[in-house]
């Protein structure tokens, strides 16, 4: 009934730890967050609390644009417990990326289960007359397969990060909108300066008719650049939307 004192001590660090990192997160504080994340690795866990450490890990480095870290964080927390689910609401790109790595795990977990006995009935006979063979292990059949000796995930991870970007890609059709933007800024700042002349001018004017033409003609400007400033600032948000949902589809794509 009670845990000895180093155990609970080391549970309740980890704990702790785990906590202050979620808090962080939730301030938008990532890099503080990662700190914490990594000083609950050193606490003793067991594995149910090692794939929420994971999963955490995962969800931050996504917010940050490190999708390869992310993509090595959801697979090894995967390989931990394979019906892990996300502990937060995120974005649906996060949330694509890992059922991307639950797949590729439930995938290989099928294949490590069904393959070995179909190399212990596929490997060809070299025992002698009146000798008995002795069929190989499963787990001396998968050391045979050099290709499913497991990579460590942490190992996995630092190979990965040298590609990663602390930049998001930017798609063409934000570069297009952002182009329009400032195009559209910089013609109604024209109009606006040339509506602010036209006006200073019919205040100048000596006469009733010359005065009534300038204002027209101020009145336009300034409805002509409030427009442009109304479409530059929709082209803008337009950008930056569009570069929020679609700036790293891509490079996704390349990697997996």
């Amino acid at each position: 009934m009670v845990l000895p004192p180093r155990v609970a001590h080391a549970d309740a660090e980890f704990e702790n730890d785990l906590a202050e990192a979620v808090r962080l997160y939730e301030e938008l504080e990532y890099e503080q967050a990662l700190v914490w994340l990594e000083r609950a690795s050193k606490a003793s866990h067991d594995t149910k609390e090692e794939v929420a450490r994971l999963l955490y890990k995962g969800l931050i480095s996504a917010d940050m644009g490190r999708w390869a870290v992310a993509r090595a964080a959801f697979r090894s927390a995967l390989q931990h417990d394979p019906e892990a689910r996300l502990p937060l609401r995120t974005s649906p790109k996060v949330v694509a990326a890992f059922e991307s790595q639950q797949a590729k795990v439930q995938a290989e977990r099928a294949r490590m289960g069904t393959e070995p006995s179909v190399l212990a009935t596929a490997r060809p006979s070299t025992v002698g007359p009146g000798q008995v063979e002795v069929p190989p292990s499963d787990s001396q059949a998968l050391v045979d397969r050099s290709e499913l000796v497991p990579i460590h995930p942490e190992e996995d991870s630092r190979l990965l990060v040298a590609e990663s970007s602390w930049t998001r890609r930017v798609p063409r059709v934000s570069m297009v909108l952002l182009g329009l933007g400032v195009a559209a800024g910089g013609v109604g700042t024209y109009y606006g300066l040339s509506s602010q002349r036209r006006l200073s001018e019919a205040r100048g004017a000596q006469f009733l008719d010359e005065a009534t033409r300038r204002h027209a003609q101020a009145r336009r400007g300034a409805t002509r650049a409030n427009i442009l400033f109304g479409t530059a600032g929709l082209a803008a948000a337009g950008a930056v939307v569009t570069w929020l949902f679609m700036g790293d589809a891509g490079a996704d794509d390349v990697r997996d």
